[in-house]
C-alpha cells in the first residue's frame, strides 16, 4: 500500500515539475514574440516618419539628409547646369523630383510593410545586437534594390510628366561641349540619345528618394526612438 503512494506521490510530482517546465517555456515564447512584435513596431514608427517627409514637397526640398542622399553624377549634373547660369533649371528639377517622391509613396509602402511583417526571432535578435540603427539597416538590405526599381517607372512618369529633359535639352541647344559634358556624367556613349538622359536622371532620382528615405529613418532611429532594456532582454533571454 506505501509502495502504490509513494508512487502516486513520485507520479504527482512529476506531473507538476513538467507543467511547470510548459508554463516556463511558454511564457518564454511569450515574451520574445513580444519583444519581436516591439521591434517591428519600432521599425514601422521609424518608416512612418521617413513617409510623412516624401509625402510632403516641401519637407522633402529642405530635408538635408535627402538632399545629402542625392547621388553624384545628379550632383554633377546639376552643377554643370548652375555653372551655364541655369540655377533656375536645377530648382525646377528638385522640385519635380520631390513632386515624384510625393506620388512614389503608395509604391513603397507596402513593400517596407511587408519587409517588417516578415521579421523573425532571429532577426530581431540581430537588429538588437546590432545597436541603434541597426533595425533600418536590416530593412535597408532587404528592400533597397526592390524599392528604387519599383518607384522608378512612377519616378520616370512624374518627372516626364514635368518634361524636366526636354527643358534641359532646350537650354543647353546646341551645345556639344555641354552635352558631352552631360553624357559623360550619366555614362551614355550614344551622344545623339536623348532617352539616356531620361532614364539616368529618374534611376538618380529614385536613388535618391529610397537611400533619403532609410537615412531620415535611420536618423529618427538613432537619435528619437528608445528600445528599453525590458524589451532587449525579452528579445535575447525570453525573460
Amino acid at each position: 500500500m506505501k509502495l502504490v503512494t509513494l508512487s502516486k506521490v513520485v507520479l504527482a510530482s512529476t506531473l507538476v515539475l513538467s507543467l511547470q517546465s510548459c508554463d516556463t517555456q511558454t511564457i518564454s515564447v511569450n515574451n520574445k514574440g513580444v519583444g519581436v512584435n516591439a521591434i517591428k513596431q519600432l521599425l514601422t514608427s521609424t518608416t512612418n516618419k521617413s513617409f510623412s517627409i516624401l509625402e510632403n514637397s516641401e519637407s522633402f526640398l529642405t530635408n538635408s539628409l535627402i538632399d545629402a542622399a542625392m547621388p553624384s553624377q545628379l550632383k554633377q549634373i546639376n552643377s554643370t547646369l548652375e555653372n551655364l547660369g541655369l540655377n533656375s533649371l536645377v530648382e525646377k528639377e528638385k522640385k519635380y523630383i520631390a513632386d515624384a517622391a510625393s506620388t512614389s509613396v503608395i509604391v513603397a509602402k507596402p513593400i517596407i510593410a511587408s519587409a517588417i511583417q516578415d521579421i523573425t526571432l532571429t532577426d530581431a535578435i540581430s537588429i538588437v545586437k546590432g545597436g541603434k540603427g541597426a533595425g533600418v539597416e536590416y530593412l535597408k538590405n532587404k528592400t533597397q534594390d526592390k524599392l528604387i526599381a519599383a518607384i522608378q517607372p512612377k519616378v520616370e512618369q512624374q518627372l516626364n510628366a514635368n518634361g524636366i529633359t526636354s527643358l534641359i535639352e532646350n537650354a543647353t541647344g546646341n551645345n556639344s561641349k555641354i552635352q558631352n559634358t552631360l553624357n559623360l556624367i550619366i555614362g551614355n556613349k550614344n551622344t545623339t540619345s536623348t532617352q539616356s538622359l531620361k532614364n539616368s536622371i529618374s534611376k538618380y532620382a529614385s536613388e535618391q528618394i529610397v537611400n533619403g528615405m532609410f537615412d531620415i529613418a535611420k536618423d529618427y532611429e538613432v537619435n528619437q526612438s528608445n528600445i528599453s532594456s525590458k524589451i532587449i532582454n525579452s528579445v535575447l533571454n525570453g525573460n
